[in-house]
């Protein structure tokens, strides 16, 4: 649904800047609101003192990570736009595959658990390389999106599996999935989530932000985004360029 005010088409090049600027705007402030809500929901929680003393350390491990990721997404916002007005290029740094998904259910397992009694799992291809050259926070950022979306589409009580592992079709790229069974009360989910992925302006003004961003993240670090299955059971998936990083650091 597009939720933009209805402007009058026009060929200046100025309102158009001024527009993809408004876009871009919209689609990365609607990244901050996760993390500050969780910042501010624990953040209360302790100072209310509510909590038993055993549940204490857990709920200061997820401010830890609301308060991490809002920083990576400071970050990722700073250089997207340098990327995005041809002022840099991607950042590619050596990382780990399995991190950056472990590193997202850590940061979801509360939610999903919270929000549609739904459990996270992982499961890795042992083949998955545990040294790549590449953006890892943009790797995280892109799965955290679909993930959290699945949560919210998601069947109460469902599994949502997070897989990651070699592409069959192309050994070169590195796979992540997202499956889940999506609920009964939203129709036509697969048909959303395809528009999304196959759009071609960078920053549709619309309610899926968080999945637009992801496909752009996914189109900057060389790889691409598609959906599979069916309105109830749906496998989100994209790739990155799997580039082996040898030597030591």
């Amino acid at each position: 649904m597009d939720v933009s005010p209805d402007l009058p088409s026009t060929a200046d090049p100025d309102l158009a800047a001024r527009r993809a600027a408004f876009a871009f705007l919209g689609a990365w402030g609607h990244e901050f609101t996760t993390p500050v809500s969780g910042i501010l929901g624990f953040s209360a929680l302790l100072r209310d003192g509510k909590l038993p003393p055993d549940k204490q350390p857990e709920i200061l491990d997820l401010l830890l990570f609301c308060a991490q990721f809002l920083k990576m997404i400071h970050t990722n916002f700073f250089q997207v736009a340098r990327i995005e007005s041809g002022w840099a290029q991607v950042e590619r740094t050596p990382f780990d595959p399995r991190e950056c998904v472990e590193r997202v259910r850590e940061g979801l397992a509360a939610l999903a658990a919270g929000r549609r009694e739904a459990q996270l799992a992982v499961r890795i291809d042992p083949r998955t390389p545990t040294r790549l050259l590449g953006n890892s926070s943009f790797v995280v950022q892109a799965l955290f999106n679909i993930v959290d979306d699945a949560i919210q589409s998601a069947q109460e009580g469902t599994l949502i599996t997070i897989m990651v592992g070699p592409h069959e079709v192309d050994d070169a790229e590195l796979l992540f999935t997202v499956a889940y069974a999506s609920a009964p009360n939203v129709p036509s989910h697969q048909e959303r989530l395809t528009q999304i992925f196959r759009r071609t302006d960078n920053w549709p003004p619309w309610m899926a932000l968080e999945l637009a961003l992801s496909r752009r993240l996914c189109e900057l670090l060389g790889g691409r985004i598609w959906v599979e299955g069916d309105d109830r059971a749906v496998r989100v998936q994209f790739t990155v360029p799997a580039i082996p990083k040898e030597g030591p650091g």
